[in-house]
């Protein structure tokens, strides 16, 4: 990211840059479409840029989702191996 005048605004709350950060990952807000709406704030409020309001501009939602299918295979594929690790575990213990 290439931010000019943001980091200023969140010196004193570096707590909302990670906030806002992780709000970024987890909506899969790419660094251009962020870029762009920090340059928009940043033109328009004399107050400063807050991490609420770039959320409020980025708005709720995501540029991709995920697919449903990924998202199963993916816990499934998780669930299965914590099964395997605690089947492995409760053999070993019982040939202790």
């Amino acid at each position: 990211m290439h931010f000019i005048d943001c980091p200023r605004d969140f010196i004193d709350c570096p707590r909302d840059f990670i906030d806002l950060l992780h709000y970024c990952d987890q909506h899969h807000i790419d660094d251009q479409k962020l870029e762009v709406s920090v340059s928009r704030l940043l033109k328009s409020c004399k107050n400063g840029v807050t991490s609420e309001k770039i959320k409020a501009l980025l708005g709720n939602q995501p540029t991709s989702k995920p697919s449903l299918e990924f998202i199963q295979n993916e816990t499934s594929h998780f669930a299965k191996n914590l099964l395997k690790q605690a089947s492995n575990l409760f053999t070993s213990q019982a040939q202790s």
